[in-house]
């Protein structure tokens, strides 16, 4: 199930109008953490997710193995992903990781949302 997080009061009072009313409280959902990888073929890592959605993304089909994302060309290193429970994704050694929305809609089908600023209501 997708979560509903608060962040941060927005400093411009709404929507960028630099009116004097008070900052709106932005809430956001988030997708699902990561919570196993496993490499296969190629560049195709099998990904569940903590909602229990799970399956094949072929990452060589989402990136473009250039800048920060060279290193992944080579299937040794490649192949040493690891699972940051914390950020809740996955990630290589010399800093490459890949947003868990992103690897989420594409494992699903569903589209990322945007996120949605509500009023709070006193």
């Amino acid at each position: 199930m997708a979560k509903l997080v608060d962040a941060p009061h927005s400093k411009c009072g709404g929507f960028g109008h630099g009116g004097s009313s008070p900052p709106l409280p932005i809430k956001f959902v988030m997708l699902q953490d990561i919570i196993e990888v496993q490499t296969r073929e190629n560049y195709q890592l099998y990904l569940k997710f903590e909602d229990g959605n799970a399956g094949i993304i072929d990452v060589s089909e989402v990136i473009d193995f250039i800048g920060i994302f060279e290193p992944l060309k080579d299937l040794d290193y490649f192949k040493t992903v690891k699972l940051n429970p914390e950020w809740g994704t996955i990630y290589w050694e010399h800093g490459e990781d890949l947003d868990p929305d992103v690897l989420y809609s594409v494992i699903t089908g569903q589209s990322i949302p945007n996120f949605q600023i509500q009023k709070s209501i006193k």
